[in-house]
């Protein structure tokens, strides 16, 4: 007993002093400059405190969610420089991950903490400590995972957890698109693993809702073409074009787990990744000897 009790002290101690750790370096690197998108953000939502509005009278090829909360942010805190615009959106990063890292370890325990220690500690080198929509929709789309993965393995969820889980659902699409296709697939399986047709019904509401009160702030037709035609041109036909075409880009993307393995540049975030998808190469197979076969084509899917 005592020494489970010492294990456990030993267990959480070492993740208190890990997490300071990086919460120090986040600190450290936060007035850090990288040119990549999480300027849109700030300076779309200066011109939102300005009047004006996103999509029809400032071009943006982005969800909007991240750009409201950067609204928010600086309506609130009205930073005077841009190093303290710079400093209070990386803090309201951290702020954000590490109360959505608590719901992970509040609800998957000891699950929950391996991939919260694991994200905090890599998301540097992948600019996760950057506002940007990336940032905030990990782990979200991790609680929904591990929820489906649950659900799959016959375990009965509370009406609360899948309350939850279609909020953190729609979050996800209106906070970065190239997620949508991949959110809206989780949420298909939710709904079809729900038993209950009411509740079914009732997610299903809550969903619409939320989704019809976002849009009711933008202009539809600039919105949809932002999205689609122009980011189709900009950046998706740029990606396909670098792999030599649609299908190989395709190949590539659901293959990552094997691609990892035969390019790129060899460095220490490549090793570590290397050691993840071992991880999760092995649990695939698991799964398949064990003949659950209907899951391992989720996890693959997903």
């Amino acid at each position: 007993m005592r020494k489970n009790v010492a294990v456990k002290f030993v267990f959480i101690a070492a993740i208190i002093i890990g997490l300071g750790l990086i919460v120090r370096a986040q600190l450290l690197h936060m007035f850090s400059f990288s040119f990549v998108d999480e300027y849109n953000y700030p300076v779309s939502a200066d011109f939102m405190l300005k009047g004006k509005q996103l999509h029809k009278e400032v071009f943006f090829n982005h969800q909007v969610l991240a750009a409201y909360m950067s609204y928010m942010i600086q309506l609130i805190a009205q930073p005077a420089t841009l190093y303290a615009l710079i400093a209070t959106h990386r803090v309201f990063v951290i702020v954000f991950s590490y109360l959505l890292g608590a719901l992970l370890v509040w609800r998957f325990r000891f699950k929950g903490v391996v991939v919260f220690f694991i994200f905090e500690a890599l998301k540097y080198f992948y600019f996760g400590s950057h506002y940007l929509a990336e940032s905030f929709i990990v782990y979200p789309l991790a609680y929904v995972f591990g929820m489906l993965i649950e659900q799959f393995q016959g375990f009965e969820r509370k009406k609360v957890d899948l309350v939850l889980s279609t909020a953190l659902i729609w979050f996800v699409v209106f906070t970065r698109e190239p997620f949508i296709p991949l959110s809206l697939f989780l949420y298909a399986a939710m709904l079809w693993l729900m038993k209950d047709n009411r509740t079914r019904l009732g997610s299903i509401v809550i969903f619409f809702l939320l989704s019809f009160l976002v849009l009711m702030t933008v202009p539809i037709k600039e919105y949809v073409m932002n999205l689609t035609r122009d980011n189709f041109i900009g950046v998706a036909q740029e990606e396909i074009e670098g792999s030599g075409s649609y299908a190989l880009a395709l190949l590539k993307s659901f293959g990552y787990l094997i691609y990892i393995f035969v390019t790129g540049t060899w460095s220490g975030i490549r090793i570590v990744l290397m050691l993840l998808s071992i991880g999760l190469i092995t649990q695939l197979v698991r799964v398949f000897r064990e003949r659950k076969f209907l899951l391992l084509i989720f996890v693959f899917i997903s």
